[in-house]
């Protein structure tokens, strides 16, 4: 079984392009992200943080 966690700022609905939330100024820094995938860990997930950037 695997799961993806997605992070964003706004989810936006097919109908209408209806955009639900408010946009943030800021993201996570990768310490943050680094600080979760650990968390997971801990808890016996095995994780894998993909750096997009770095393909483009």
């Amino acid at each position: 079984m695997a799961y993806s966690l997605t992070f964003g700022d706004v989810a936006e609905n097919h109908i209408g392009n209806q955009q639900i939330g408010s946009i943030c100024h800021d993201g996570f820094t990768k310490a943050e992200l680094l600080y979760a995938k650990t968390q997971f860990e801990v808890k016996g997930c095995t994780c894998e943080l993909v750096e997009l950037h770095k393909d483009v």
